[in-house]
């Protein structure tokens, strides 16, 4: 499985872009931090009304977001066991 899929309804899968407000009410946020010190990288998973901090334009700080989508659908995440282990797998339900 590589890239985004999806095998059952179709889905909106918006990246590293703002949805509007009326349509972000009824999509999960799932936003990426990398550590560059640990090389950690953390997924989190925002479906309530919590605030959502995104960088500004040019200016990254280490707590940011690096990268972000927002979808319809839920996400799950794993890394590919085959033989391209560093690769991150995005399964679309």
């Amino acid at each position: 499985m590589s890239g985004l899929v999806n095998n059952f309804v179709a889905t909106v899968v918006a990246q590293d872009t703002t949805p509007t407000l009326a349509s972000a009410r009824s999509q999960t946020f799932y936003g990426f931090r990398y550590d560059n010190a640990t090389g950690k990288l953390t997924v989190e998973e925002i479906t309530s009304d919590t605030v959502i901090r995104l960088p500004s334009a040019g200016v990254t700080k280490a707590t940011d977001y690096k990268h972000w989508v927002w979808s319809e659908s839920e996400l799950n995440f794993s890394w590919d066991s085959g033989e391209d282990t560093d690769r991150l797998l995005v399964e679309v339900r």
